[in-house]
């Protein structure tokens, strides 16, 4: 059994600062946004199972105010629109958003290449596929999110703070009568809140080696 010591989020916001700036948001450079991403993905995945298939991926970045990202796993690209990237206020928060697309990649979620184009709305009603599906794939890597962050030293509660902000800009979070789609991402965002946990002193020697 150990004996661990809580540490708090300071400690935690303490170890992420060793990781860098975002880059400038205004004005926003697509190809300096695009080698900082690539950048990001060779530093989370070195030396991992991902390594390999994270340098595959080919990265987009949208000048499209939409505050949306995907991805498509059949041919390993990504999108991220300047509108997300507008909402980013640290490097936790757009890993959050870059992983959580390379999780569906990871996790060869194929059947949810449909269900929004790249730029469209997230609130869209006419997607093609199975909702509990869907949500299963959604809720699955918003895990696989959560924990790259940990591994990593990064605040675990950067993706939840980060998806509330796209929930507010679109309404979601605040709409009384939801429709089945947008219900799906206010629960995802219940989920996220578990995710933000203490992180205890053994964890963060581990990390720091």
């Amino acid at each position: 059994m150990r004996i661990c010591i809580v540490v708090l989020l300071p400690f935690i916001l303490f170890a992420t600062s060793v990781f860098g700036q975002i880059p400038v948001k205004n004005p926003i450079s697509t190809e300096e946004w695009e080698v900082y991403t690539k950048n990001l993905f060779v530093k989370l995945t070195e030396g991992t199972q991902y390594e390999e298939l994270a340098n595959q991926i080919t990265v987009e970045i949208n000048i499209n105010d939409t505050p949306n990202a995907g991805s498509w796993a059949s041919d390993k690209r990504m999108y991220v629109n300047t509108g997300r990237i507008k909402l980013v206020e640290n490097e936790a928060e757009y890993i959050s958003v870059i992983i959580h697309e390379f999780g569906h990649i990871v996790l060869d979620h194929r059947s949810a290449e449909s269900v929004v184009p790249a730029g469209g709305d997230g609130g869209r009603p006419d997607f093609n596929i199975d909702l509990s599906l869907w949500e299963k794939q959604e809720t699955d890597t918003d895990a696989f999110v959560s924990k790259i962050l940990k591994q990593n030293g990064y605040d675990t509660c950067a993706q939840y703070q980060g998806f509330e902000k796209v929930l507010n800009v679109k309404g979601y979070k605040f709409n009384k009568k939801p429709t089945p789609f947008q219900q799906v991402f206010v629960r995802r965002l219940e989920i996220m809140k578990g995710f933000c946990i203490k992180m205890d002193l053994c964890d963060f020697i581990a990390w720091t080696g």
